[in-house]
């Protein structure tokens, strides 16, 4: 094990240099039950450099990344256009408030981004989570997420949650450079946070993805452990040829839609 005075070289090899310096307090509405994630963060440790056993990320690759992002993302997001125009008037006709449901989630670096979805909850859901303390618990028991069996789920919403239409604008992420097509699952700050340190510094290492281990493993049948288990196999061995298998196995998932929740 390398000595304690070599470990902030070791994480700014892996990392940009900035990747976790200061950044500005973040929207309310990003406010966790655990405090601001401003002052939670993943922070780089002082000590134990073996909390950095992670995938030594390559310039080449993530260039390579990052190309593959903006080509496969542009194509997706030209192709899917007319489906996006169709559910879009669908939820504009069938229930009240935006088309569009924004909401923070965990990017590279640690910092926070806003994930863009189709709405798929009655409006004004998100903010009875935290008003209401059953609902809250449903939320945090399905993973952050309300079960697509709930009352608060629309009509409209039920299906694009079982086709996975609700993420396609999640391609204007991947080009602006929030998530990639293919990556661990974004995460919001609290579920990140239940997480030992180690995880949290891994994850923080790549963009979160559309698509990935998860979703080509049983997709909602999976479990919470089996789900971080994914993550972290997908950070420790990742290299640019695994992301296009996943996104050719992704396909089949998404066939199968019977195990969409």
């Amino acid at each position: 094990m390398a000595p304690p005075h070599d470990h902030e070289a070791l994480l700014e090899r892996d990392l940009d240099e900035e990747a976790f310096a200061p950044v500005d307090a973040p929207p309310d509405r990003w406010v966790v039950a655990r405090g601001e994630w401003q002052d939670a963060r993943p922070a780089m440790p002082s000590a134990d450099p073996g909390l950095l056993l992670i995938t030594e990320l390559r310039r080449r690759d993530l260039i390579l990344r990052r190309a593959f992002d903006l080509t496969v993302g542009s194509v997706m997001l030209v192709a899917t256009v007319p489906v996006m125009v169709v559910v879009a008037v669908l939820i504009r006709l069938t229930s009240r408030g935006p088309v569009l449901f924004r909401h923070g989630r965990v990017g590279r670096g640690g910092e926070l981004f806003e994930v863009l979805k189709f709405r798929t909850m009655r409006h004004g859901t998100h903010d009875e989570l935290h008003a209401e303390a059953d609902k809250h618990a449903e939320y945090v028991r399905n993973d952050f997420k309300l079960p697509s069996d709930s009352d608060s789920i629309t009509r409209v919403g039920r299906v694009l949650r079982k086709l996975s239409l609700d993420e396609l604008p999640q391609l204007l992420n991947v080009l602006k450079g929030d998530m990639s097509v293919v990556g661990i699952r974004p995460l919001v700050p609290p579920e990140l946070l239940l997480r030992p340190l180690a995880d949290q510094l891994r994850y923080c290492q790549l963009r979160p993805g559309i698509t990935g281990l998860w979703q080509v493993s049983g997709r909602s049948t999976v479990t919470t452990e089996d789900r971080y288990e994914l993550d972290r196999r997908y950070l420790t061995t990742w290299r640019p040829r695994h992301d296009v298998a996943i996104l050719l196995r992704t396909t089949i998932a998404l066939l199968r839609t019977h195990q969409a929740g």
